[in-house]
């Protein structure tokens, strides 16, 4: 197996060959500070270790056009500044688990994770142009704790319980989530909790959920400055737009919101 690496200590695309067709989990600071990874396929049969995991402090990490598969976590970021671009993630427990800020999630394919895409406490994060498929139970973009600053753009997500889901824990504020496609939800395609201020929730199409396509719901927060525009619903199990709030809010719009029944 021929991998691929750059670091400030080897020029860059420097071939390192492997003898065995099993890789151990990566880690950059036993690899001289690895900024760079490219065309590279690890497999982890240990449903509870990382594949790459890159901790707090090995900051401006990118992966490009590598593969992941039945790890526990595909990649853990820990640190900041990671961009992990155009690879492949397939049946991992969590294809990839972000924590730190001023990450970069684009132009990937997970299939059967039981979690595609988790958000910690992390903050400025992007995740856009990603291809999210469920097979079974398995749920596209969650969060486990209360991320900020988070942009989801332009993802595809089919065949999953939770399409996104933000939500089990406060704090999570300025979230935009954009132009995405939620496909045949067993659950919510979309459930947002606590999510303020500054919601943007514009121009997604979700198609067939077995319950709502959008729930929103607070409990001991406002709900400030929350936009819904221009989204279409359609066969929407129950409700189109489930919203729950239970204190004050203020300047919320929902404008050219779209029904529709096949």
């Amino acid at each position: 197996l021929s991998s691929t690496y750059s670091n400030p200590s080897l020029p860059l695309n420097t071939k390192l060959k492997q003898s065995s067709n099993f890789l151990p989990a990566l880690r950059p600071n036993n690899l001289s500070k690895i900024l760079y990874v490219s065309a590279l396929s690890i497999p982890n049969f240990s449903p509870f270790s990382f594949n790459i995991n890159i901790p707090f402090g090995d900051d401006n990490v990118t992966i490009n056009n590598c593969s992941f598969y039945n790890g526990g976590r595909g990649v853990l970021a820990l640190s900041h500044n990671v961009t992990v671009d155009n690879s492949s993630f397939y049946h991992n427990t969590i294809g990839f688990d972000a924590q730190g800020t001023d990450h970069l999630i684009v132009n990937n394919y997970f299939y059967n994770n039981t979690e595609g895409i988790v958000l910690n406490d992390a903050h400025n994060v992007v995740i856009r142009n990603n291809v999210i498929v469920g097979a079974g139970g398995d749920d596209g973009i969650v969060n486990s704790a209360s991320p900020d600053y988070v942009t989801i753009d332009s993802n595809r997500i089919y065949n999953t319980s939770l399409g996104i889901q933000l939500s089990s824990a406060s704090g999570k504020t300025n979230a935009r989530i954009v132009n995405n496609y939620i496909y045949n939800t067993s659950l919510q395609s979309v459930d947002l909790a606590e999510v303020e201020p500054n919601l943007y929730f514009a121009n997604n199409t979700i198609n067939l959920s077995g319950n709502d396509c959008f729930q929103i719901s607070s409990g001991g927060v406002t709900n400030d400055n929350q936009t819904f525009i221009g989204n279409t619903f359609v066969d929407c199990t129950t409700n189109s737009l489930d919203i729950r709030f239970s204190t004050t809010c203020t300047d919320n719009y929902y404008i050219n919101n779209s029904k529709l029944i096949n």
